[in-house]
């Protein structure tokens, strides 16, 4: 896992669970999230399809990795995600509507908005969506 001295030391201690690492003592279960994105984006190759790299408080990021060839069928979000390309250049359809990607760019896509992507090359995206609350009792 990440020593102390490494830059994912800030993480809460769900965080450090979730990339499987043992949070170090005296972290706080409420402070501030870092996740470093630099060593996945040194070698995705060896990234499966899709990285949870946060989950909490009706909002989850997700670093999703696609290889050259590469769909996934239209589908719909319950709530509002934002797509931002690192590598590669996907293409992106919203409600029928066509967009390129290339890295740096973001888009934003509304909840329920039919959605899906295809990558002609090995393509890195860092995808943010809210997950509405469940209904309470």
């Amino acid at each position: 896992c990440y020593e102390s001295g490494d830059d994912r030391r800030t993480l809460s201690p769900r965080h450090y669970s979730l990339l499987g690492c043992r949070a170090p003592a005296g972290s706080k279960p409420n402070s501030m999230s870092q996740i470093d994105l630099r060593p996945h984006l040194l070698n995705p190759s060896t990234l499966p399809k899709a990285t949870t790299l946060f989950r909490e408080g009706g909002l989850r990021m997700v670093l999703l990795h696609l290889k050259a060839g590469d769909r996934i069928p239209e589908h719909q979000a319950p709530g509002p995600i934002s797509v931002h390309c690192l590598q590669g250049e996907p293409s992106f359809s919203v409600s029928g509507d066509e967009f390129l990607l290339s890295p740096g760019l973001v888009i934003t896509v509304p909840a329920a908005a039919p959605h899906a992507l295809s990558a002609p090359k090995d393509s890195l995206l860092l995808v943010t969506m809210a997950e509405p609350a469940p209904p309470s009792a």
